[in-house]
C-alpha cells in the first residue's frame, strides 16, 4: 500500500511539472508566434513545389488557382522589408497560380506588368511573363506586355520585335502592327520601321488602317531624306547645322518636308538626329472607360 501510495505520489509530481512546463512556455511560444507572423504580414499561405501543383486535378485546382492569385492581390497591402521582397513574393504566389491555371490572363498582368516600376523590375517582370509565352501562346496580351515593358526600359528594338509577335495572335488590334514602325523610328533606326511598312502594305486590307501605313511610310521617308542631308552637312562641313533651315541655306535639300501628322520635323543636338514631335504609343487601357454622365461632354470628342 505504501509503494502504491508512492509511486502515485511520484507520478502525479510528474505530470505537475510537466502541466507547469507547458503553463510556461506556452505564453514564449505565442508570443513567438505574433511576432513572426508581424513580420511576414500574412504570407502564411503555403506555395508548394511546382511538381506537387502539377499533380492537383479536377475542379480543387481552379479553386486553388483563385486562392492564390486572391493571395498574390491581397499581397500589395503586407508589410515587406523591401519593395524587391514584396514583388519577388508576389509574383512566387502568382506562379503558382497561373501554374494551376495557366489561362488566368489577369494573374500575368498583374505579376508580370502592374507591380514592377524601375528598369529593373520590369526586367523581372518580363522573366515572369516570358512564361505566359510558353504556357499561354495564343494570346496577344502576354507579348504585348513584354513589349510595352522593353519600351519603358528603353530598348524599342526588343519592344518591335514583341510587338510583331503579339500582331500575329488571334485577336490582336490593328495598332500593334503599324506601331511597330514607330519603335523602330525610336530606336533611331527608320529605314527598318520603312522597310516593315511598305512589306506591310499587301497585308492591311482594312481601309482607314490603310491610310494610317501609308501616313508613316511618308513620316520617315521625310524623316530618311533629311538625316542623310544632315550626314552630308556634316561630312562637307565636320558639324552639325544649326537648324534644318541651314540644310536649306546650304542646298542640300530645296524644303523641309511637311509632317503628315502635323507635329514637325526637328534636329536633336544631342544625338544628331532628326526626330519628330508625334507622339508615341501608349499603353492600352485593358477596362473600359466610365461612359459620360448625362449632360457630360466627351473630352477625347473635344479634342
Amino acid at each position: 500500500m505504501v509503494n502504491k501510495l508512492a509511486h502515485f505520489s511520484e507520478k502525479g509530481i510528474l505530470k505537475f511539472l510537466v502541466f507547469l512546463a507547458c503553463l510556461l512556455i506556452i505564453p514564449f511560444l505565442s508570443l513567438r508566434l505574433q511576432t513572426d507572423t508581424a513580420l511576414l504580414g500574412e504570407r502564411l499561405l503555403f506555395v508548394p513545389p511546382q511538381e506537387y501543383l502539377s499533380n492537383i486535378r479536377g475542379g480543387f485546382r481552379n479553386l486553388l488557382a483563385d486562392v492564390y492569385y486572391i493571395k498574390g492581390v491581397l499581397a500589395v497591402t503586407d508589410e515587406f522589408n523591401s519593395r524587391q521582397e514584396r514583388i519577388s513574393w508576389t509574383q512566387q504566389v502568382f506562379k503558382a497560380a497561373v501554374l494551376l491555371d495557366k489561362d488566368m490572363l489577369q494573374a500575368y498582368f498583374f505579376a508580370g506588368s502592374a507591380i514592377v516600376n524601375s528598369k529593373e523590375e520590369l526586367k523581372q517582370g518580363n522573366e515572369f511573363l516570358i512564361l505566359g509565352l510558353t504556357n499561354s501562346p495564343s494570346y496577344w496580351q502576354i507579348p504585348y506586355w513584354i513589349g510595352f515593358n522593353y519600351y519603358l526600359i528603353g530598348d524599342s528594338l526588343k519592344a518591335a520585335e514583341f510587338y510583331r509577335l503579339a500582331s500575329q495572335r488571334p485577336g490582336a488590334p490593328n495598332f500593334l502592327k503599324s506601331n511597330q514602325a514607330m519603335l523602330f523610328y525610336k530606336a533611331g533606326e527608320p529605314r527598318m520601321g520603312l522597310m516593315y511598312l511598305e512589306g506591310l502594305l499587301e497585308s492591311v486590307s482594312d481601309p482607314e488602317q490603310l491610310k494610317w501605313v501609308k501616313l508613316k511610310i511618308e513620316w520617315l521617308k521625310n524623316m530618311i531624306v533629311l538625316q542623310d542631308a544632315v550626314e552630308s552637312f556634316k561630312d562637307r562641313y565636320n558639324r552639325l547645322p544649326q537648324d534644318l533651315e541651314e540644310l536649306i541655306s546650304r542646298r542640300l535639300i530645296s524644303s523641309v518636308p511637311k509632317d503628315p501628322f502635323g507635329g514637325g520635323y526637328y534636329l536633336d543636338d544631342q544625338s544628331g538626329k532628326i526626330k519628330s514631335s508625334f507622339g508615341m504609343p501608349t499603353k492600352v487601357k485593358t477596362t473600359p472607360e466610365k461612359p459620360a454622365e448625362s449632360g457630360e461632354g466627351c473630352s477625347k470628342c473635344k479634342k
